[in-house]
């Protein structure tokens, strides 16, 4: 009984087939020269902190200007905690990047584990405002449909009374 390896062997043969051997290179982060490791983590890290920075701010603007909006079916509220999350998620940003900036410094079973925690920490990130996206989805969806249910209710009440009383057209 052949196997499958004697099989592809007769193909290969019968069809002239050659093996090609291609110098692929595995580059692995160890492997890589000290100087293009440590550009690698620092400008990771130095752009991860800059974009937390940019997001707390944003994320301040967003409760901030949601506060009037308490008053309007609650809407307020879900922006509050929707920038509440957001604050959390570039918290977690922050912190992969300030451990990004520690891998510069270690080699091994130590760079492993905070090579996992920082991807713990945007793995946290990505959860959250993927939760936030679909909430918001969600709710966009809900107002719309609101809005267009409260707007037929206000054409349909408008209009038997311009049949009632003709002098209300223009």
């Amino acid at each position: 009984m052949s196997t499958k390896n004697d099989n592809i062997e007769e193909i290969n043969s019968s069809a002239k087939i050659e093996k090609v051997e291609m110098p692929i290179k595995a580059e692995k982060m160890e492997e890589m020269p000290t100087h293009n490791k440590n550009t690698v983590y620092s400008g990771f890290a130095m752009w991860a902190k800059l974009y937390a920075i940019l997001g707390f701010i944003g994320a301040g603007f967003f409760i901030l200007f949601s506060i009037p909006y308490i008053l309007a079916l609650g809407v307020g509220l879900l922006m509050i905690t929707a920038g509440v999350f957001y604050i959390i998620a570039y918290n977690k940003v922050l912190q992969a990047s300030s451990l990004v900036a520690q891998l510069e410094n270690q080699e091994g079973k130590e760079f492993k584990q905070t090579t996992s925690e920082v991807i713990s920490n945007l793995k946290s990130y990505f959860k959250i405002i993927s939760i936030i996206n679909i909430v918001s989805i969600v709710s966009s969806i809900i107002f719309v449909i609101i809005f267009f249910v409260f707007f037929a209710a206000a054409i349909s009440s408008i209009i038997p009374s311009v049949k009632n009383d003709p002098s209300l057209l223009p």
